[in-house]
């Protein structure tokens, strides 16, 4: 896929024709003040852009993070 290419589709429609964006990557990260932010890398003619939005503090991501870490240390 050529960089044209993907900056092309970037953009795209819905079936009911809310405009969205792709996202090529997103990763939620969490400060050190215990707030999430989600990370998106997006593509574009010149490589990739990155877009970091803040989320607050979310006690569901919070519980999600303390499950998949305490099932990573379950032998």
């Amino acid at each position: 896929m050529t960089e044209d290419h993907a900056w092309g589709d970037v953009f795209d429609r819905s079936p009911s024709g809310q405009l969205f964006l792709r996202v090529g990557d997103g990763v939620l990260m969490r400060s050190d003040r215990g707030t999430w932010l989600i990370d998106l890398k997006i593509p574009s003619k010149g490589g990739h852009h990155h877009l970091q939005v803040p989320i607050g503090k979310h006690r569901t991501i919070d519980r999600l993070a303390h499950e998949l870490r305490r099932g990573d240390e379950s032998p």
